[in-house]
């Protein structure tokens, strides 16, 4: 990773909890971040979060960043993922804010849609780049990756399970 990356990453990861926190929302780190805050390396893309948009408090927080905004919300089925979401741009570091409400994600083994809820009060405090940030839980953040199935998930996933002993080391 280079260093003009990980400045940006961190510059956009301290800039985004910032702004979530002026505002009092609640959030949850999802994607290669939240990987990373349970100890996977695999190079950031862009920063994954969801928030409800609901939330009484949404309209005052999506004007703050409008400036930033590229695209959306839009209300979009693609690939693996049935969602609201919008794509924002600070100092060129990616960050997509995805809503929680209605998020669906494909399981490739079941061909079926799969409801997702993002529960909030099950976040895990992490420190990432710096910043204390509230990150999927590891297991559901699996289970998350498990459904989606890309490649990037399966090394997330490799990463981040723990790996249980052959029978035959167990009975050493």
């Amino acid at each position: 990773m280079s260093h003009q990356t990980e400045h940006q990453q961190r510059s956009a990861l301290k800039w985004i909890v910032d702004e979530i926190e002026k505002h009092h929302m609640p959030y949850q780190i999802a994607g290669g971040l939240a990987a990373i805050a349970h100890g996977g390396s695999r190079p950031l893309n862009d920063i994954d979060l969801y928030m409800p948009f609901s939330d009484a408090r949404w309209p005052n927080f999506l004007a703050d960043l409008e400036p930033y905004i590229v695209w959306g919300p839009e209300t979009v089925t693609e690939g693996s993922w049935s969602l609201t979401y919008l794509k924002l741009s600070y100092r060129g570091q990616k960050v997509e804010i995805g809503d929680s409400a209605g998020l669906r994600l494909w399981d490739l083994h079941s061909s079926v849609w799969i409801e997702q809820i993002i529960d909030y009060r099950s976040s895990v405090s992490r420190v990432v780049f710096g910043c204390t940030i509230d990150v999927m839980p590891l297991d559901q953040l699996v289970s998350y990756k498990t459904l989606l199935g890309r490649n990037v998930d399966q090394m997330d996933i490799r990463e981040l399970r723990p790996t249980t002993p052959s029978m035959q080391e167990a009975g050493r």
